[in-house]
């Protein structure tokens, strides 16, 4: 059984390599010989000639086959390298091969000893700080990554470079990809923008600034990007996510719920898309439309206590409150620690049920799960001064308005209890 993963960092690692490395030294076989004397020509790698043969050797090994091998072949191998690694710790190339290994298998955390223990032989290998800075990256150590990768640009030759654009491309995309996940924005922007202006036709690279565009704040940018992403790939789906939760904040409903339709015609199990065009159905009024994406969201991933959320939501608006209700009740069973989900409840109970004691319950245990929600005391509030219990539902408005000052039917309702109860001076 041959592995189903084809790591394309890996592939543009032995291309780096390739293309970096010009040498012409060979064996009786066609492989390099790594015995024979004299300077191998432009090695990305500064250091001793069978230092930088070694690299050219492994460029080659890597070139042969080694993504196509199976599972237990890769684990044999590994297995034999354990053997060469412990008779030979100094042995950077055999260090490579093991740690290369151990990439294709994504064992990020097997594989990092190793590229740290080639770092230390040779602290002017870019491959290796490449490799460390992809497994970084893979391991969510995202600054760990950004200096690795920031290294190996800085040892890396221009003209190896230049030579091979697509690994300096994935260099700076991969980096910008770090930056984009520690929130430094306008680094990851620098970097996206440096790898288009190396490789203009990938769509994923204007739709990665975008992203870093968007959640700078910058959305005319980011909508920028975006369309780009689409004029070369209308398939793409985090640009049609996007771009469409773009015009939804923007009231472009319409053109939100085309970009989520486009979207689930790409991929018909797309959750995301479900979930999102019938918010848009929602806001348009279109309640039945709504209703049914939520009913395929919930198909698709019926623990998602948004969707059925946004379902109860749907069934209120459509004054269907025992459906609403059991949605509720049902995130409950799922997250017994969701406030709202109580609180929704309890509005439901009090409002459209005629219920204000069994309401109370939930808008309590909202309040003791999230004390700092205004409408979670607001809600109760209402419902004390449905049972007659004035102070309590005083107490409750007070409170209201501390935590939200501005909240206008809190204070009516207050001022009208305190002139109209008797237990206003309590």
């Amino acid at each position: 059984m041959r592995l189903p993963f084809y790591n394309p960092i890996i592939v543009l690692l032995a291309g780096l390599l390739s293309a970096a490395l010009t040498g012409n030294a060979t064996g009786p076989n066609g492989t390099r010989d790594l015995t024979r004397d004299g300077p191998v020509s432009d090695g990305i790698f500064p250091g001793t000639n069978r230092m930088e043969a070694v690299f050219v050797e492994l460029g080659d090994y890597l070139g042969t086959g080694l993504l196509q091998k199976s599972k237990q072949e890769l684990e044999r191998a590994i297995s034999d390298l354990d053997k060469m690694v412990e008779a030979a710790p100094q042995d950077a190339m055999v260090r490579h091969r093991r740690g290369v290994h151990h990439l294709v298998l994504q064992q990020w955390g097997d594989a990092l000893p190793d590229f740290d223990a080639i770092l230390r032989l040779n602290p002017d290998d870019g491959l290796a700080y490449f490799a460390r800075g992809v497994l970084h990256f893979e391991r969510g150590e995202f600054q760990q990554s950004a200096s690795d990768l920031g290294e190996a640009l800085r040892i890396l030759p221009k003209d190896t470079l230049a030579r091979s654009q697509q690994a300096h491309v994935t260099l700076r995309s991969l980096r910008g990809g770090a930056y984009l996940r520690l929130g430094e924005y306008e680094r990851a922007i620098a970097d996206f923008a440096e790898a288009i202006g190396l490789s203009p036709g990938e769509a994923r690279l204007y739709c990665d600034r975008g992203t870093a565009y968007d959640r700078k704040g910058a959305t005319e940018e980011a909508m920028k990007d975006y369309e780009a992403t689409l004029r070369i790939e209308p398939t793409n789906l985090v640009a049609l996510h996007n771009r469409g939760r773009i015009h939804y904040e923007r009231g472009q409903l319409e053109s939100a719920v085309r970009d989520y339709t486009k979207a689930l015609e790409v991929e018909p199990k797309d959750f995301i898309s479900y979930l999102n065009r019938a918010g848009a159905f929602i806001d348009l009024g279109d309640l039945g439309k709504a209703v049914a994406d939520l009913n395929e969201a919930i198909r698709l991933d019926s623990r998602s206590e948004s969707a059925l959320e946004n379902r109860g939501y749907a069934h209120t608006l459509q004054r269907d409150p025992d459906k609403a209700i059991r949605d509720s009740t049902e995130v409950l069973r799922i997250n017994p620690t969701n406030s709202h989900a109580y609180f929704n409840r309890g509005r439901l109970l009090h409002l459209e049920k005629g219920q204000p004691e069994t309401a109370i319950k939930d808008f309590t245990k909202a309040i003791e799960l999230e004390p700092s929600q205004a409408h979670f005391y607001f809600g109760r509030a209402m419902a004390w001064s449905a049972r007659g219990e004035a102070a309590k539902s005083i107490n409750d408005y007070r409170q209201t308005l501390r935590l939200s000052p501005d909240h206008a039917s809190a204070a009516n309702d207050l001022a009208w209890l305190l002139a109209t109860s008797p237990e206003s001076s309590l």
